[in-house]
């Protein structure tokens, strides 16, 4: 049935070492508490395992919160779920785009399908790069004149690149700003 909502996982695996940006700290991904040591621990047959995750809150795929730019705005406790989960959306083709301008939103909102709410997801082919070091550099972003015209339609954007910055005209802000 093409109503029925369907959950669509947009992650990246996380591993030990991954480069996700230049400059910021790698993750750790290791044991705490490996089965064999909760044995001598516990006693005979205990066993389980404790992971330990150290990363920077920029690692993977993340949502960009307004404390992370605006010392006032919330952060991730701030956000209700329902702002995020199984919200309606649009994909958008924007593959070999590198500056994704307002009128790629033009067939969507003329037909009347961009509703307030709604995510809008750029589809640019670059989360092929993550995890490489050309994950960093050309990466796609939207002009800040399709940041605000997603905020004039209430709609947000997820993008599959680096970080939603536009370079020189501060499409993050606009987005970051109205939270």
């Amino acid at each position: 049935d093409e109503f029925m909502p369907r959950i669509i996982d947009l992650s990246h695996e996380v591993s030990d070492g991954l480069q996700t940006y230049p400059g910021l700290p790698v993750p750790h991904v290791f044991e705490h508490l490996t089965r064999d040591a909760a044995e001598e621990v516990y006693g005979p047959g205990v066993t389980f395992q404790i992971g330990m995750v150290t990363m920077c809150t920029n690692t993977g795929t993340y949502i960009d919160m307004p404390f992370h730019r605006f010392a006032d705005g919330h952060d991730l406790t701030g956000l209700p779920l329902e702002r995020v989960s199984q919200v309606p959306a649009i994909c958008i083709d924007a593959r070999g785009v590198r500056r994704i301008e307002p009128s790629a939103l033009d067939a969507f909102v003329a037909g009347g399908s961009l509703h307030p709410g709604m995510a809008v997801l750029f589809h640019t082919g670059h989360s092929r790069h993550f995890g490489t070091d050309a994950y960093t550099h050309e990466h796609p972003y939207p002009a800040r004149a399709t940041a605000e015209r997603l905020v004039q339609h209430e709609s947000f954007q997820r993008i599959d690149r680096i970080a939603p910055r536009c370079p020189g005209d501060g499409g993050l802000r606009v987005f970051v700003n109205v939270g």
